[in-house]
């Protein structure tokens, strides 16, 4: 493995999710666009006490039905951007590694899970996968299971299970790499990680200015 040999630079494949949910906000929000224009059609057509008005109606619903299915996708693209952000800042950290003889490869396509954000080879061969998050308040964990804290409440993430996903991601980044073994990792750029050992069954749960203190202690 060389170092990003899948010539993928970090956030690349968030960055491209990005424009494409930025893309299908724009055809959302044109769509409504042409429902309005179409509205004020119908009033200089049709009377507006009579057919005009209900002709208007439904159109009126159709633009208000496009235009939140736009702000929808454009909050989207605005996540990915953010996450794409996170993993470029991770990159940067990273630097500190590949002097080290540490092989670095960003965006691993897998086929269940997704890209993995970052797939780490140590120099002793030890293998690793960080999945990036941007979330911010506080990580805690309780029965096992991440949770978020915002001061107020404690709950659960709405991407679901994340020590599943980065459990499945590390198992199979373990057999594309025919590694012994790979070790997840969860990295947080935004948050506070208030979690014992920064573990739980077996993921490692980290702040990103953590992440190489971590990395180098699980090397011994």
């Amino acid at each position: 493995m060389k170092n990003n040999s899948n010539n993928k630079k970090a956030g690349e494949f968030v960055h491209q999710m990005s424009v494409q949910r930025r893309q299908k906000a724009i055809r959302f929000y044109l769509i409504a666009l042409g429902f309005v224009g179409g509205v004020l059609l119908v009033f200089l057509i049709f009377d507006p006490l009579g057919l005009g008005f209900l002709l208007g109606l439904g159109g009126g619903i159709g633009a208000y039905y496009f235009w939140k299915k736009g702000q929808y996708w454009m909050r989207r693209s605005d996540q990915a951007l953010v996450g794409a952000k996170a993993e470029q800042e991770v990159a940067v950290i990273l630097q500190l590694l590949t002097g080290k003889n540490w092989q670095i490869e960003y965006n691993l396509p897998l086929k269940r899970w997704g890209d993995a954000d970052v797939v780490l080879c140590s120099r002793q061969r030890n293998w690793y996968v960080i999945d990036v998050k941007s979330h911010k308040g506080r990580i805690v964990s309780k029965d096992n299971y991440l949770k978020r804290d915002n001061g107020r409440q404690i709950y659960d993430f709405s991407e679901g299970n994340l020590l599943s996903k980065v459990r499945g991601q590390a198992a199979e980044v373990r057999q594309l790499k025919q590694a012994k073994w790979v070790t997840p990792l969860l990295c947080f750029t935004q948050a506070q990680v208030k979690i014992d050992q920064n573990n739980i069954n077996g993921v490692y749960i980290v702040e990103k200015t953590d992440l190489i203190r971590i990395l180098e202690k699980l090397e011994g």
